[in-house]
């Protein structure tokens, strides 16, 4: 083969390349599109959502005094799942604040860090039994209890979190009470 020959087939293969560049370049312009269409699709209003679960629980939440702070942020998550999540939370703080011989109070409150957004349900009721309260609930039974906490659900709040690519945390409060919290994704640019 002779030296014209082959830049020839080497020009053809570089053009060959280009061509599948090109399209792979196009297919990830494409992705992207799709992405930023279902993140707005899946756009939720945090705010909106704690008002929606506060409204699902009104008869447990009667003899409590709820308070919520919050900027307006906007997360990438099923809203109707997320919503479950935290009636279930606002439900299990509801029940570990009754017969504390305290007023019941609930507070959540939500933030963004660091590309995510973290969503606090905290009560002055009777706490975890330990700092490791979330790994315990596993291996028991859905329906029995730990500390006033109904372990299904838990279980339920857990699986919901992760499955959007959060983690669900426990941590008890001093002098009383208990804070779960959990993470989604914070949707970017939607935020001043």
């Amino acid at each position: 083969m002779t030296f014209p020959l082959k830049l020839e087939r080497m020009e053809h293969e570089l053009e060959a390349l280009s061509r599948r560049l090109r399209s792979r370049e196009q297919e990830i312009a494409a992705l992207r599109d799709v992405h930023a269409r279902l993140a707005q699709l899946l756009a939720i209003e945090v705010p909106n959502l704690v008002g929606a679960a506060i409204s699902l629980c009104q008869t447990e939440l009667a003899s409590s005094i709820v308070t919520r702070r919050m900027r307006p942020l906007r997360a990438i998550a099923m809203a109707e799942q997320v919503t479950q999540v935290l009636a279930l939370l606002l439900r299990n703080a509801a029940h570990a604040t009754r017969g504390t011989g305290r007023p019941s109070v609930i507070h959540i409150d939500a933030r963004a860090q660091a590309a995510r957004v973290h969503i606090r349900v905290s009560d002055n009721g009777t706490g975890p039994v330990a700092p490791d309260f979330l790994r315990q609930i596993a291996p028991w039974e859905a329906g029995e209890s730990i500390a006033g906490a109904s372990c299904h659900r838990l279980l339920l709040c857990q699986a919901i979190v992760r499955a959007h690519g959060g983690a669900l945390l426990c941590a008890k409060r001093w002098p009383h009470g208990c804070r779960f919290e959990f993470d989604l994704p914070l949707l970017e640019n939607a935020n001043p």
